[in-house]
């Protein structure tokens, strides 16, 4: 059997039945399906998981979510997926391996300069064959295995664990499941609190004999009220 390097055109007669070869006349690495020869490419990538935490970011608060109280930790590694174009014009990207159980997967084509891979560059081996990730997908009129780089980021929001999946080449961010949503969140303790001063008051306002009394009550509760504040604010 023959087939042609997807990068140079370079037609080798196969003698191994395996998927994996590298062309005698260029040097890239590409794989054998169906007779023809299916390139395997990497996207260039500078590591930077300060952006990587932004886009995160920016999803949660897009989607008006808590944030994190302290940054998450992030994973950083290149997986393999496979890239079909296909006959009606469409592009579809599936996983050619699983991600780490609770990370979700990427939708969306890369963007950016893609190489072709030359040995001795090391990179992970897909498991899933393109035939069952692209299964009732339609006619696949071109596939290239794609390496690309994602940000792995678990991070925690009111004692919850989440995770999410940052795209390197987009840095697009995407999640499973979503902190609740923003709004006011009163400690137990300062609940309390506020609950024991509006009965304080509500009290020495009935009580108090006349106006006089009232205000020097309530201007006595305003000065507790505040010392109590100030007092836990540096114990904090």
């Amino acid at each position: 059997m023959s087939a042609r390097c997807p990068q140079c055109g370079y037609s080798a007669e196969l003698l191994t039945e395996t998927q994996f070869h590298t062309c005698g006349q260029c040097g890239a690495a590409y794989r054998v399906y169906g007779g023809r020869g299916v390139p395997e490419q990497y996207l260039r990538h500078d590591r930077d998981d300060v952006l990587a935490w932004g886009a995160l970011l920016g999803l949660l608060d897009s989607e008006a979510r808590q944030l994190p109280d302290r940054p998450g930790n992030v994973h950083f590694a290149y997986y393999p997926f496979w890239c079909a174009d296909l006959q009606d014009g469409g592009i579809r990207l599936k996983p050619a391996a699983p991600l780490p159980d609770g990370f979700p997967l990427p939708t969306a084509a890369p963007v950016g300069a893609l190489d072709f891979i030359r040995p001795p560059q090391s990179f992970p081996q897909a498991s899933i064959t393109p035939e069952t990730a692209f299964a009732g997908t339609g006619e696949v009129e071109k596939l290239r295995l794609l390496q690309l780089p994602l940000y792995l980021i678990s991070y925690q929001v009111a004692g919850a664990e989440h995770k999410a999946t940052v795209s390197g080449s987009l840095w697009q961010a995407y999640a499973n499941t979503l902190p609740e949503e923003a709004g006011i969140h009163l400690p137990l303790r300062r609940v309390k609190f506020l609950g024991a001063y509006l009965a304080i008051l509500l009290a020495a306002g009935f009580l108090a004999p006349d106006y006089l009394w009232r205000a020097a009550a309530f201007a006595v509760i305003l000065l507790c009220a505040w010392g109590l504040e100030r007092s836990a604010s540096g114990k904090r």
